[in-house]
């Protein structure tokens, strides 16, 4: 159901008439929007390992700087999957 309503929206989004990187923001916020519901499952199967990383890159990198970098390449597989430019 999640899947079929998110590709709805991803349709509609994809046919408006934002530029290319406000499409992608908007379907990544819709994405976790959707998807928010699951956090909880997700959160309690995967605590430990994030943990895990989180402090073997505290080692090498500064919390902000890692998200920042996630976040980013987020970015960029969901523009690439939407066929829309980044930038």
């Amino acid at each position: 159901m999640v899947a079929l309503l998110r590709g709805w929206i991803e349709q509609a989004i994809r046919a408006s008439t934002l530029p290319d990187p406000g499409k992608v923001f908007f379907v990544m916020a819709s994405t976790v929007g959707l998807l928010g519901g699951l956090y909880f499952v997700i959160e309690a199967l995967t605590s430990r390992s994030v943990e895990g990383a989180h402090a073997a890159m505290r080692l090498f990198f500064p919390r902000l700087a890692v998200h920042a970098l996630v976040l980013f390449g987020l970015y960029l597989l969901y523009a690439s999957r939407l066929g829309l430019a980044p930038f």
